[in-house]
This record gives structure tokens, sequence and C-alpha cells, in this order.
């Protein structure tokens, strides 16, 4: 069962007192949702989390928060790409560093443009680029097609890589699901919760 039909399912508590076992499962569906919800979270959001004990009533929160604030919580890039490539490309690096800047900006240009064949074909030959901080972004290549908003690729890259690395955080402290949840996409975020 993925965590969105565990948040769903999680929505309505029955009362222990009409049914004790349907209580306690759940109980133990909520908890496990909520643990998923908070691990997600960076340390300033998950202060404001914390202590509430429904996972319905926390991702409700957390949308009411970023939905209210109209964008102004969204991530900000102080830089352009161009220019923060071409900082790394200037500095004392070697080649084959430079190479790698060059290929990562390669796969970003082809999320950000959703040419998932690009993409795949990149993945296919450098694996350890799909769970790798990409050094001009703040994160992954997750991070970049959820800040792109490109579900196609967003789906393709979860499929690809393990639970634990879809809690990757980026330099900010910020999972990919907490940037989907932040800019609304919902459909992104249920993709990130399976």
């Amino acid at each position: 069962m993925g965590l969105w039909n565990l948040v769903e399912t999680s929505s309505k508590p029955p009362k222990p007192e009409d049914d004790v076992v349907e209580f306690e499962a759940w109980r133990k569906r909520n908890d496990m949702t909520l643990q998923a919800i908070q691990s997600s979270c960076g340390m300033n959001i998950l202060s404001w989390i914390n202590n509430i004990c429904s996972a319905n009533i926390a991702l409700e929160m957390l949308a009411k928060m970023f939905m209210e604030s109209n964008g102004q919580d969204k991530l900000i890039q102080t830089e352009d790409d161009d220019s923060i490539i071409n900082k790394g490309n200037s500095s004392s690096k070697d080649n084959a560093g430079q190479e790698r800047e060059d290929d990562y900006a390669g796969l970003v240009k082809a999320v950000q443009s959703r040419d998932w064949i690009i993409a795949r074909d990149f993945l296919k030959l450098h694996p350890a680029a799909s769970t790798a901080r990409i050094p001009f972004t703040r994160g992954t290549v997750l991070h970049a097609a959820v800040e792109a908003e490109q579900e196609c690729i967003v789906e393709e890259l979860v499929n690809m890589i393990s639970e634990h690395d879809l809690a990757m955080q980026d330099k900010l402290g910020y999972t990919a699901l907490y940037v989907a949840i932040t800019s609304g996409n919902q459909r992104m975020a249920e993709f990130l919760m399976t």
C-alpha cells in the first residue's frame, strides 16, 4: 500500500468502542503515515507539525501553510543556472570534474525540458547520478524534476530509486516531497509517497 493510500485511509479514525481491531489497524496506518510525513520535512517545518497526532491533519496543515503563502515559501534561486555552471567551470578543478558538471548540466537541462529519453540514457550510463547531489543545483535530479514540475519525469525517477533515496534532502534540508507539497502539486506529491 502506497503512502498516499495510507493518508486517505488514515483520515477518518474509527471509534475504539465500535471496533477495537479496526481502530488499532487505523492507528498503525496513521502512525506509519505520520512518520513518513515527518521524516520528509526539514527541521524548521517539523517543529510546526511535530505535536500533531493525525497524518491527515498534518498534511492539511502543511498544504494550508504553503497555499496561503502564495508561493512566497518556495525555494528561491539566488543565481541563474548559467552563472553557477560558469563559476564551476572556471575553478581549479581538473577536466574530469568539469566534464561531470557539464554532464549534470545536460541531465538537468533534459529534465527541465521534459526530455525523458536523454535523461534516461544519461542515467543508464551513470546510475549513481540518479541520487547524486548535483553541484550547481540545491539537490538531486529528483529535486530538479520536482522544481521544474515535470510530473512524468518525477514518476520515472521514483520508479528508479529506493524509498531511502526519496528522503534525500537538498542543501536547504528539503526533500523532493516537501518541495512538491510547497508548490501545491498534489499529483507529484502522490508519486513521491508511493
